[in-house]
């Protein structure tokens, strides 16, 4: 396995250009996961070497991340309702759906739990500070 590693790692330095780490790029902001952490630094080697230009690589990649992005984008567009529709009657959706309804009753529950905490707080004539009329001098040290 090892060997194999090299072996990529060789080829991938003689071969890499800018128009490299630009299609790099683009395939690490599409959806395939593909790291830019195997794409940058050793074009940063490169460019310490003085073989590439570091400002072109950071430009390369940049554009790179932003096509991939922009593909995502015009994709999703495309076809993200046709594909959330045909999701929707899924089992998958119901439950996600499901789970969503009780994280919200739960975040609901706690907010008038909340409330009512407030409300008799109130009632009781105990409240919470107001910092318009809080003195700071009080709470210092002598």
């Amino acid at each position: 396995m090892g060997a194999l590693f090299h072996q990529v790692l060789g080829w991938y330095m003689v071969h890499i250009t800018y128009w490299t780490v630009f299609l790099l790029m683009v395939i690490e902001s599409t959806f395939l996961p593909f790291p830019s952490e195997a794409i940058i630094p050793p074009a940063a080697f490169k460019a310490a070497s003085g073989d590439m230009n570091i400002f072109l690589i950071i430009f390369a990649g940049s554009m790179g991340a932003i096509v991939g992005s922009l593909f995502n984008y015009y994709l999703a567009k495309l076809l993200g309702r046709r594909l959330l529709l045909k999701f929707v009657n899924t089992r998958l959706a119901h439950l996600i759906m499901m789970i969503n309804r009780q994280s919200r009753k739960q975040r609901s529950t706690s907010l008038i739990t909340e409330n009512f905490h407030l409300n008799r707080t109130a009632d009781s004539g105990h409240s919470s500070p107001d910092f318009n009329t809080c003195r700071v001098g009080q709470y210092e040290d002598s």
